[in-house]
């Protein structure tokens, strides 16, 4: 514990966990993460989010850090790391059901997400190998690359595409560097590269000439149609890993539930309740590639 009022202390970040924390229940309870919400509430809302960072001790502050404390107290520079990782996911969240309507939250959550991948590269960097276990270093980075791969791939912007391609590497070093340890990023790490080679593929077409990468008010960008591999692959490889989501329920084969006494014995939930990266992957080519130009699916609903 400090020894007197102005020194730092551990329990700071635990504090600032849950203030955010009771932003994310006022956020459900006032029904912000939904696409028909008042989209000034939600800037409201972000703005608090905003206040809760500015105003955290200098110490703690990821924008402008007092390090004065720093060789007494090695934990801070980890500490402000991981609350911004933790502002830019609710960031990322808060603006998601917004961002095929409003290019503002587009660039919010597209400025969390790199901002996200960023600090997960600085926590790896002051952590040891003992640390890889650690669940948000292999959810942060491919939480944030789908985001940004969503964004580049649906609604690429000049300038923008290139920027999100490197970013999108460094999240797969992360996970690359980790999958042997997390269990998470060997899940996600197939899917990421996937993505991966989309917003690549996107990337070379623009260079080449072949297609024009249209403003931010434009209609979402052709599929790059690039071949995945296949699932049975994609088994073989030996980087996928199970994990569980129960999330997934709707498209589980069952009805629609009335009550909590309807829901299924856990031990009765269909296999996709246990899947791995192969069932991500072949909800992916399910896909129609050219789905953003012939209307068959509506990109608003990607974000809902």
């Amino acid at each position: 514990m400090p020894k007197d009022e102005h020194a730092p202390s551990s329990l700071s970040l635990l504090l600032f966990r849950y203030a955010v924390a009771g932003k994310i229940h006022e956020i459900r309870e006032y029904g912000l993460d939904k696409q028909n919400a008042d989209y000034g509430s939600v800037w409201a809302f972000h703005n608090q989010l905003d206040n809760l960072l500015n105003s955290l001790p200098a110490y703690l502050n990821p924008n402008n850090p007092a390090t004065y404390s720093d060789s007494d107290f090695s934990y801070l520079p980890l500490h402000r790391q991981e609350a911004l990782s933790g502002l830019n996911l609710v960031m990322m969240e808060l603006h998601r059901p917004f961002i095929a309507s409003h290019p503002e939250s587009r660039i919010v959550a597209m400025n969390a997400a790199i901002s996200s991948i960023d600090s997960q590269k600085a926590l790896m960097d002051m952590s040891g190998r003992h640390h890889y276990v650690y669940f948000g270093f292999g959810f942060y980075p491919s939480n944030a690359a789908i985001m940004l791969a969503a964004i580049a791939l649906v609604y690429p912007i000049k300038g923008q595409v290139q920027a999100i391609e490197k970013k999108i590497q460094q999240a797969l070093e992360i996970l690359v560097t980790i999958q042997g340890a997390n269990i998470v990023a060997r899940s996600a790490l197939p899917v990421v590269e996937r993505l991966y080679e989309k917003v690549r593929s996107s990337l070379e077409r623009s260079h080449s000439g072949s297609q024009d990468v249209e403003s931010p008010e434009s209609v979402p960008s052709q599929d790059s149609g690039y071949m995945p591999m296949t699932a049975a692959a994609l088994m073989q490889s030996g980087i996928t890993a199970p994990i569980t989501t129960d999330f997934m329920i709707e498209n589980s084969g069952f009805p629609p539930l009335q009550d909590l006494s309807d829901l299924p014995a856990w031990n009765d939930m269909p296999q996709v309740t246990d899947f791995d990266a192969a069932f991500w992957l072949d909800q992916m080519n399910k896909l129609p590639e050219n789905m953003p130009l012939n209307g068959v699916v509506n990109p608003d609903a990607l974000w809902s």
